[in-house]
């Protein structure tokens, strides 16, 4: 990333001053540094060159401007990272010149060779294996029904291909980790493989919708606020709790091998949710109170016109801070590792066949609850390894917010915007 950075000059746009970074937080800035710059240091190159990206790519988002996604993607052109890009018809095409980056749609398998033919190949696979396509196609509709009642309004109108991906991100077989070799021309190993590409297109995706998110939501939280809050929705526990209350898991292919697993796994849940459900009662609504907590439930849910009333208990009760209610750190990773591979391919599958935005029109529903706590309010309301080790900063400037907004409306505020 160093290398790349310097290669397209960024150490030239760059100028810092004889402050260092933290000196940004500062109300007073020492007059006299400005006359005496002091030299980048090279190590920073990665750290400003990811920040040009991000804020590149926020300006042009359509949550937050008009324009189009031409500015990051030239960027990265010019970057000139190791990646080789085969797109069909032109081998000079380059980042720029491609028809998108899947962000506003689903990627088109006709641009890129080496896609195309996997992809050709799990489709004879699909019509070689008529068992395993007729349980695929069960869970994938099944699926999309639990998707379109999460957002009937989102964009989910897939062709018959496409369903086909998202049948790849449901194919947990164990074959997967077999490394027999006779296994090489078996063609659902096929599915296994590609369902790999799926999960290392969902979990960058999940980062970034997620960061996205929380920046969006509380734009003025410090940068340890926002990893902390994105976090606590990412962690493995969290995942697999959203894929237990979702009964995403009873969509998967193969329920079987992973059966004892995943009940161990519900009785965790089980519990942490009679616990939270008692804490929510003793303290009358977490930090937030029942009122507050309706409000906002209200402002997220309803804000279509879809109407109703809030629920009289969370649907997350048992989780908290990125982990189960009374629990301070992870249960194990072999209890959840499917599920939380599994919904990363399903993500991804997403991302492929939709879009990074309408994937996550329709994947937000899933984490609203968690996202309603401000990054002081999880703070306050949780303590676990997760809340204590990202902490707020000297000058947690959506501290100062939250204090404002109290001392303008009073301690019936809602602190979300």
């Amino acid at each position: 990333m160093k290398r790349s950075g310097l290669s397209c000059g960024v150490d030239k746009l760059i100028w810092q001053g004889h402050n260092s970074w933290i000196s940004a937080f500062k109300d007073t800035i020492n007059k006299s540094s400005l006359q005496k710059p002091k030299a980048i240091c090279y190590n920073q190159i990665p750290d400003i060159v990811e920040s040009l990206l991000g804020a590149a790519f926020l300006c042009e988002h359509k949550l937050f401007s008009s324009k189009h996604q031409y500015t990051v993607i030239g960027f990265l052109d010019q970057l000139r990272l190791p990646m080789h890009v085969d797109c069909v018809g032109d081998e000079r095409n380059r980042w720029f010149k491609h028809p998108h980056a899947c962000i506003g749609g689903g990627f088109d398998f006709n641009t890129n060779e080496a896609w195309r033919k996997q992809f050709e190949q799990i489709l004879e696979t699909f019509h070689s294996e008529v068992y395993i396509k007729q349980r695929l196609s069960t869970g994938v509709d099944n699926l999309l029904s639990l998707f379109r009642g999460l957002n009937p309004s989102a964009e989910l109108r897939l062709c018959a291909d496409m369903k086909m991906v998202m049948a790849c991100a449901l194919f947990n077989d164990s074959l997967e980790s077999d490394s027999d070799d006779s296994l090489q021309c078996n063609p659902p190993i096929l599915l296994a493989r590609f369902r790999k590409n799926l999960f290392f297109i969902g979990e960058a995706a999940l980062h970034l919708a997620l960061a996205m998110e929380c920046h969006r939501r509380y734009p003025l939280a410090s940068a340890s606020d926002l990893h902390m809050l994105k976090v606590c929705c990412i962690a493995d526990d969290a995942i697999s709790y959203i894929v237990m209350k979702a009964g995403i898991h009873h969509f998967l292919y193969d329920q079987e091998s992973d059966h004892r697993q995943v009940q161990s796994f519900k009785v965790m849940v089980d519990e942490a949710d009679k616990n939270g459900r008692k804490a929510w009662d003793r303290c009358h609504g977490w930090v937030l109170g029942k009122g507050e907590f309706a409000k906002r439930w209200k402002r997220r849910w309803w804000a279509n016109g879809d109407g109703g009333d809030p629920p009289s208990l969370p649907r997350y009760a048992g989780l908290g801070g990125g982990c189960l209610y009374g629990q301070d750190r992870k249960v194990g990773e072999l209890v959840y590792k499917q599920l939380v591979y599994s919904f990363k391919s399903i993500i991804g599958a997403m991302v492929i066949a939709v879009g990074l935005d309408n994937m996550w029109n329709i994947a937000v529903s899933l984490f609203e609850e968690i996202l309603l706590l401000s990054p002081e309010e999880t703070r306050a309301c949780y303590k676990n390894s997760i809340t204590s080790t990202y902490s707020p900063g000297k000058k947690a400037q959506s501290v100062q917010r939250a204090n404002s907004l109290k001392a303008r409306y009073g301690t019936g505020w809602s602190g979300v915007t």
